[in-house]
């Protein structure tokens, strides 16, 4: 008989099958992100479509089959119900799933990731009413965290720390001197303050600042070739 492994995980999507099956799409806190049948999700004496949330935070129990694994069991830890009671909230949680799902393989294993879901969605609770800035923290963060953060450091280009202006260019992986913006068909000015933030998102440490530049979210989806369907629902 399969072994048993049993994991926190949030509930990225699901994908609709012929009859009464789903599949879900997990990431897991022990084994990363998995694809899961849920078999018989859509019969009404389903006990497992009852405790399952899309961007719900679950305990879950699964085997790993021949061909794909099954989900066999569900508690549910937290449905993140006043969440879907705000359309920001939405919004910017759904976000977060959509991201993750582009940016992410199946069997993608990174304990950080699951902890950067775990923390995104406590400030998604505290601070719905700054949608700009949790989306420019989840992008900083988030990419950061799979290892396509930008380089906050010094000018991507001559190695320059101490230049009176920098702006940023996601095309070239992070800070620039002013005296490339006419080469950089990207450049973004910024000033020391928010690439104080910025460095300061890279680490996971929530910090507010007025006016983000909603290029820089603009910049990112282009560049990744990410898209999103939730940030239509954005009202700001």
């Amino acid at each position: 008989m399969s072994p048993i492994h049993h994991s926190q995980a949030y509930l990225i999507k699901q994908i609709d099958l012929p009859d009464t099956d789903r599949l879900g799409v997990f990431y897991t806190r022990e084994y990363g992100k998995q694809t899961l049948l849920l078999k018989g999700i859509k019969k009404s004496t389903s006990k497992l479509q009852y405790r399952l949330y899309d961007w719900g935070k679950s305990d879950i129990e699964f085997i790993v089959g021949r061909s794909i694994s099954r989900l066999i069991a569900i508690k549910d830890i937290d449905s993140y119900a006043d969440i879907h009671s705000n359309m920001n909230s939405v919004a910017v949680m759904g976000l977060l799933f959509e991201l993750l799902d582009q940016l992410t393989d199946d069997n993608h294993q990174d304990i950080s990731v699951f902890e950067c879901i775990d923390q995104y969605t406590y400030l998604v609770r505290n601070y719905a009413e700054k949608p700009y800035n949790l989306i420019g923290w989840l992008l900083v963060r988030l990419l950061y965290t799979l290892g396509y953060g930008m380089n906050l450091s010094h000018c991507v280009v001559t190695g320059n720390t101490k230049a009176k202006d920098f702006g940023i260019s996601i095309r070239s992986g992070g800070l620039v001197i002013s005296q490339l913006q006419s080469d950089i068909d990207d450049y973004i000015p910024v000033n020391k303050d928010l690439i104080y933030v910025m460095r300061q998102w890279q680490k996971g440490v929530w910090v507010e600042i007025e006016d983000f530049p909603w290029i820089i979210v603009q910049y990112h989806l282009q560049w990744y070739r990410l898209h999103s369907n939730s940030l239509s629902l954005l009202k700001v």
